[in-house]
């Protein structure tokens, strides 16, 4: 079997999770930053994976099927792993959280990303299959990276976590800008289409509490 399958099949993937705050400053992070000439190295490099994994005919990430990457951590904090999105998520799936994240940041006059400082955080579960949950995390700044990720207080970050009920993909987007005292969450469908300004866990719950209530009622 392939040493890398993509993990993001939709019928077996369920997340749920918040971010954690890391630890003590360490040394500062490899940006993830790629010029033309790196990404196309870094293409070359993943291996081939099976086309049923495919979403848009390319990957969404690069995850075994324990949900783990191939490369080491750089940083670990109680429960939590940190990896460089590079090699963890594929480029352009990168590309369209930044965008997303933007279009929602200019509503409130937020400072945009690029998705060029990222990384792929794995957090430990006791649900279900106990695989590890998922959030991907972007950042304004090489600086804003190291502080978030590192320690030393968290200026600005992004962070989308993905959640799968009855085959529709969700995603919980959370806008964080401590220094404008702005906390922002977003529940958008897999079509990038804003569902709620809350958390897609609260909004599922919320929809579910309605339904049973019309039920009960009839």
């Amino acid at each position: 079997m392939n040493k890398f399958i993509l993990l993001l099949i939709l019928n077996f993937l369920i997340f749920s999770g918040t971010h954690t705050s890391a630890e003590s400053s360490k040394p500062s992070i490899k940006s993830s930053t790629l010029t033309k000439g790196q990404e196309s190295t870094d293409n070359q490099q993943q291996p081939k994976i099976e086309k049923k994994y495919y979403s848009n005919g390319e990957p969404l990430f690069f995850l075994d099927d324990k949900r783990r990457p191939s490369i080491q951590p750089f940083k670990t904090v109680n429960d939590d792993e940190f990896f460089l999105c590079r090699g963890t998520v594929s480029q352009w799936y990168r590309r369209q959280v930044s965008e997303e994240f933007n279009s929602l940041a200019l509503k409130d006059g937020l400072t945009i990303v690029t998705g060029k400082n990222c990384a792929l955080k794995l957090t430990k579960s006791n649900s279900g299959k106990k695989l590890p949950i998922l959030t991907i995390e972007m950042f304004p700044t090489a600086n804003a990276m190291d502080h978030c990720v590192l320690g030393g207080g968290c200026p600005s970050s992004r962070y989308v976590i993905l959640l799968v009920k009855e085959n529709i993909l969700y995603r919980t987007f959370i806008l964080n800008e401590p220094e404008m005292d702005v906390y922002k969450e977003y529940c958008l469908n897999n079509k990038g289409e804003t569902l709620a300004e809350i958390s897609c866990w609260k909004y599922l719950d919320a929809k579910t509490s309605t339904l049973t209530s019309i039920k009960n009622n009839n």
